[in-house]
């Protein structure tokens, strides 16, 4: 995905699409190009299950025109009133698409207090998102899936804000080489535990990640 402002800058990056098929299928396994408008504004992941909200978490992103995550937070940063138009915007496009059984991902844009869909996929997502839902929220959609995979009920909580503070922060290749782990390993105190390690993923050029929580919650969910 890059950002194109000329038409021979969408040449250029259909010219690099075509190069990375043929080298790697695996990462540009179709021929479709996907062309969309560019949305100013800050992106949100919210998620869904069972067509129901369980939680939304703040996207941040590396400057530049390819979009590539530097991590995502419980820290929202928006009001109420812009909170509440997010979860309902990604709600109605879930109930429209008919996605009511198990996890959703959505990916918007939010601008002025509106938001926008960029993505919608019926699916769990990646990127420690499950761990900040869980951990922010109280809601773990991994057990629950399998629960539902499993014909075992599954009751899903009426939340709205994070209950806990959660993020994950990911170390770039552009990023300076002590910024980097060679092994796995844990920090912790009665308040904060914290978690790091190794992560490369070529196709998002990263190579290590750090999870924080708050182990102090206060979840008080009402039953949907």
């Amino acid at each position: 995905m890059k950002l194109c402002c000329q038409h021979s800058e969408v040449i250029s990056h259909l010219d690099y699409l075509v190069n990375q098929k043929e080298q790697r299928p695996d990462l540009v396994p179709s021929d479709t190009v996907l062309l969309e408008e560019y949305q100013p504004g800050t992106e949100y992941c919210v998620e869904y299950f069972d067509g129901h909200y369980v939680g939304a978490m703040r996207k941040s992103k590396r400057y530049g025109t390819e979009f590539l995550e530097r991590g995502y937070t419980s820290e929202l940063d928006i009001d109420e009133k812009t909170l509440r138009n997010l979860i309902g915007t990604g709600a109605r496009a879930v109930q429209a698409a008919g996605l009511d059984w198990g996890p959703v991902h959505v990916d918007c844009i939010v601008h002025n207090g509106f938001a926008s869909i960029i993505e919608l996929n019926p699916r769990i997502a990646g990127s420690f998102t499950c761990d900040i839902v869980r951990d922010a929220y109280g809601f773990d959609m991994v057990e629950h899936l399998v629960d539902k995979l499993q014909g075992k009920k599954v009751t899903v909580p009426a939340g709205f804000l994070p209950a806990a503070y959660a993020c994950v922060n990911f170390f770039l290749e552009s990023d300076p080489l002590p910024w980097s782990f060679t092994e796995k390993g844990e920090l912790s105190n009665p308040f904060m535990h914290i978690c790091y390690g190794p992560q490369h993923l070529s196709n998002r050029r990263r190579r290590a990640f750090v999870y924080v929580r708050n182990l102090i919650q206060n979840f008080q969910p009402e039953t949907n």
